[in-house]
This record gives C-alpha cells, structure tokens and sequence, in this order.
C-alpha cells in the first residue's frame, strides 16, 4: 500500500452551521421581544376599592381621556377581607405621573347630583379612569393608592375656574355635584365635603368655574339655597326655589356687593362662611363693626345670635352672644348680651384719628353719647310673634332720666328699659289670670245651678200647661173677633165715605146759596163753617178706620197718628 492510500481525508460540514442558525434566530428573538416588554413595562401599582364589581383581572383596561394607559393584572381581597386590591400594570410613558398627585376611580353607570354617567360602560365594560392631577404640581413617586368611590365633580386641570373652602355650622341637603349659583346662574359645583377640625364645622369644598371666579372677593357671602323658601310678611305667604335641582340635591349661592368689588379677587383656597339662608347673608356687616354690651331684666327668650339690632324701626346691627353670667357682688344671675353696630348703616360722619385713620369705635362712642342724653335707649322687642323670635331696639323715649354710657364693662353699654309690648301684654295676662283665680267660681256655679233647678221645676209643674192651652184659647177668640171685626168694617167705611161726599155737596149748595143771596142771613157762614169741620172730621175718621180697623174694637191708642 502506498502512503497516499492509507491517508483519509476529513471535509467539514456546512449544514450542520445552518441548523444552529434557527435556535440562535430564536433565542435574539425572545430576547429583543422581552426588551422591548422590558423597555415598554410601566409601573406596577395598587389601588384599593371598596368592592371589585365590574372589575376583571387580564380584561378591564386603565385609562385616561379615553386613552388606554394600563392593563389590570390581578384582583384579590385584602387580609381583613373588608376592601378589594386591584393590581395594574401602567405605561412606562406616564411613569413619571404616578405620583401622590394621581387618583383612580372605576367608571360605571352612575346617577347623582352631577347627573347620569357612564352609560358607556354599559357595552363596553367598567374601566378605572387616571387623573395624574395638575401637571405644575410636583408630587412624590408613588405605587399603592386608595380608590375614589364617587368621580370628582370637575376635571380642574381641563375646566378653568378656582376652588374654595366653605365652613358651615350643619352640611343640610348639600352634596357632591350640588350646584353653586352667582345671581341665578350657574357658576360651580360642591365637590365634596368632610368634618372640620374639632368636629364644631362642616368644611365644604367648592369649585367655581371661569369667569365667575373673579368675582369672589374677600367680602363676599355664600349661602344655602337648598329646598324651598318660604316666608310670610305683608305682602301674604311667598314659597320660592333656586331651581329643581337645588330643590333635590340642594345647592349653594353667593353675591358680591358693589362696594366688596373693589377688593382684589380671592386666591385659590380661601375660606368662607357659608350662611344658613340669602337673608342672612345680606345682613352681615358690610363695615366696620362697633361692639356694645347691655343687661336686660327679665327672660330674654327668643334672643340668639344673629338677632337683628334697630334703630327707629331699621336695622342697623345684630347681636353676636347671648349667655348666663354671675354677678357675684349682687349674687345674682343675669344676661349679658353682646351685639355690634355696623358703622355703614350709621348715619355718621366717618371722622379720622390723627394718625389719619378711621376711627369707627371713637366715631359712634362720641355719637351715641349724644344720643343717650337725648333719650335714647336699648330695649327688647317682638321680631315675630308667631315664632317668637325678639330683637334689639334703639328708640328715644321721653321722660327719661338722666343717663350715660357705662365704659367700665368689656364693651360700652347703653343704657336699658324694660321691654316693649310683648312684656306689657305678658303682663296683662298675668293680671287678668289673677282676677280670674281670686273670683268665687264654686259660689257663682252653685247659684248657676239653683237658677237652672227652679226653671225646670217651673216647667216641669202642670200650671205651664194650663197656661198655655188658656192662652191658645184667648188667641183663637181673638182671630175670631177679628175677623168679624174686618167684615163690618168694609161698609161701616163705606157709609163714611158716602156721608162725607154728601157733606161736601150740601156744601157747595150752600155757598152757592150764601153767594146768591148773603145779605139775606148773616147765619149763613157759620153754618157753612160747621159743615166744613163736620165733612173733614168724617174723612179723617174714615181714613184713620182704614189704617186701623182694630180700633173698633179697641179705641184709638195714644200712639196712633
């Protein structure tokens, strides 16, 4: 054998090359798709919820403005069983907006104050809306969140407008979505509310929309318009409502004067007042207040805070305290009643100090001094007699003795008297109560009934009955009597009519006669004389028989003409 033969020849395969080629092609493909879920996998959040209904694990979709933005992962109940935690899988693109700012609510088909929304949902599905909140608002990065159980009332960083702080003694009928009116129009929303500090207020939240917001003011009042409004006055009894829908959910109103105009608008979360009523709103002082102090005998019942203060029948302040107070060196009880007058509805000059400032407190001190000595004084009276509600009344009364404020106290106090009407007819009352429990009753009863005794025994005896059958009789002889009576009477009047024409023509003959021939008997005009009275007294009793044909039977009485 040769050395060329024994010699084997090795050639490398190029398919065995190409198979690996699959499974490495494989391998970079898994490999750029994992990246690219990798580079595309956002952040992974929770969010708790008081129920998962609607919600599905794999199916229900995260969104914002219609924009999918994250897929619920899973859907499971927390250790105390009492909240569902929804895990949700985010884009990486708005990783930088899952901060504390964010909220999530579930959009289902809902009915409330706002209205009805997410009807949508009912083909579609439920789905959890993303607000990542105000863009210019930096928040701290965030992954477990708790859920809204009602949407926000208003998108605020789509809808322009600012949101304020209201502080209410009760919340009433108001809730999230009510409606906010400035003047009968529409401006906001409540968008929701919660318990204030020291559980004493309510603390409403409230969005007003542009261009309204502008005219908020520092002094401007906001109220309740919740239901209907009803009051009474001379004009009769007048009900009244902001709308239907604050008539259902309950609503909140607010108004600017013209002087508050001129204020600056106010900045976002101030904080306001929220009055029970429009009324009471506008009664509020409009500025600068002085404080006064008085100590009124007798019960102050139906004097609150807010009660109305007048002067000469007009308002011109409200009382801001009504408590009970000792007084030891009396050792007694008494009542003192704090109220402030509002220098706006004083007819004062507005004097300044000489710093060159107003001086209001020094300006109606100086004022009201005068006043006193002229007799002017403090004292309660009648807001309503129905409800009872009284008030404060500054009126000059005469004969007053001399008097001053007393600047002694906390605040000044004007000099008081007894109160008005409402007192004096309490106290008439009272008198005639007295009278009325010192008069002998027992006594006057007994008699009462002794009286009544005799007459049924009067009428109860047989003589009442004789009596009447023997009046009945002399009743039915007289009816007799009368008829009989006008019978004969037709022609006895008759005769006298026929008498008295016969007078009258023996009358015209004898003057004819007295005229022919009067020199003849100078008897003559006597004789017509008498039958000219004989011929009028014949008429007259005739008609006299006419009128009274009774008078046969009777005679003629005094009084008949």
């Amino acid at each position: 054998m040769s050395e060329r033969e024994g010699t084997a020849r090795i050639r490398r395969s190029h398919l065995l090359a190409l198979v690996w080629l699959v499974p490495i092609a494989a391998f970079l493909v898994v490999v750029w798709v994992g990246f690219q879920t990798f580079a595309e996998h956002g952040p992974t959040v929770t969010i708790t919820f008081a129920s998962a209904d609607g919600l599905d694990a794999g199916r229900t979709k995260i969104r914002h403005k219609a924009v999918d933005i994250g897929t619920v992962k899973s859907v499971v109940l927390t250790k105390d069983m009492s909240h569902v935690e929804v895990t949700a899988v985010l884009d990486r693109q708005i990783e930088d907006r899952v901060t504390t700012n964010a909220r999530f609510w579930v959009v289902r088909p809902r009915v409330s104050a706002a209205g009805i929304t997410g009807l949508a949902t009912l083909v579609s599905g439920a789905y959890i809306e993303m607000d990542p909140g105000p863009a210019d608002k930096k928040g701290e990065p965030a992954d477990h969140f708790a859920g809204l159980e009602e949407p926000p009332v208003v998108d605020e960083e789509d809808v322009p407008g600012t949101r304020f702080t209201l502080h209410a003694d009760d919340l009433g009928s108001l809730a999230q979505g009510s409606p906010l009116y400035f003047r009968g129009i529409k401006a906001g929303e409540v968008l929701g509310f919660q318990l204030g500090k020291q559980a004493r207020q309510t603390d409403i939240f409230i969005y007003v929309r542009a261009p309204y917001d502008k005219l908020v003011r520092p002094k401007s009042h906001f109220y309740n318009v919740s239901g209907l409004s009803i009051s009474a006055g001379a004009g009769g009894i007048r009900a009244s409502t902001r709308s239907v829908e604050a008539l259902i959910v309950g609503g909140v109103g607010f108004d600017t004067s013209d002087a508050a105009m001129w204020d600056p608008p106010s900045p976002k979360d101030a904080e306001f007042y929220l009055f029970g009523s429009a009324d009471e709103a506008s009664h509020q002082p409009a500025g600068p207040t002085v404080t006064y102090l008085a100590y009124f005998s007798g019960n102050v019942h139906g004097l609150g805070n807010g009660a109305a203060v007048e002067l000469e029948g007009l308002r011109v302040g409200q009382v801001t305290d009504v408590h009970l107070d000792y007084d030891p060196s009396s050792d007694t009880l008494r009542v003192p009643v704090t109220y402030q007058l509002d220098l706006s509805l004083l007819p004062f000059r507005a004097d300044k100090n000489a710093d060159g400032k107003e001086a209001p407190a020094d300006l109606v001190n100086q004022a009201m001094d005068r006043l006193v000595k002229e007799g002017l004084r403090a004292r309660l009276g009648s807001a309503n007699l129905l409800t009872g509600q009284r008030l404060i009344q500054l009126e000059f009364l005469p004969d007053q003795p001399p008097a001053t404020i007393d600047y002694s106290a906390a605040a000044p106090q004007i000099p008081t008297v007894a109160s008005g009407d409402l007192d004096q007819l309490s106290a008439s009352a009272s008198a005639f109560t007295d009278k009325l429990a010192k008069l002998p009753i027992a006594e006057i009863g007994a008699g009462l009934h002794d009286i009544v005794s005799h007459l049924d025994q009067a009428t109860a005896g047989p003589e009442l009955g004789r009596a009447v059958k023997s009046l009945d009789r002399s009743l039915a002889n007289l009816d007799q009597i009368t008829q009989q009576a006008s019978k004969e009477v037709g022609p006895a009047l008759a005769s006298l009519r026929r008498t008295a024409d016969a007078a009258d023509q023996t009358l015209e003959a004898v003057q004819q006669l007295v005229g022919a021939g009067g020199d003849r008997s100078r008897d003559l005009p006597a004789l017509v004389h008498e039958l000219t009275d004989a011929a009028r007294s014949l008429r007259a009793l005739a008609d006299y028989l006419d009128r009274h044909p009774e008078a046969l039977l009777r005679g003629r009485t005094a009084s008949a003409p």
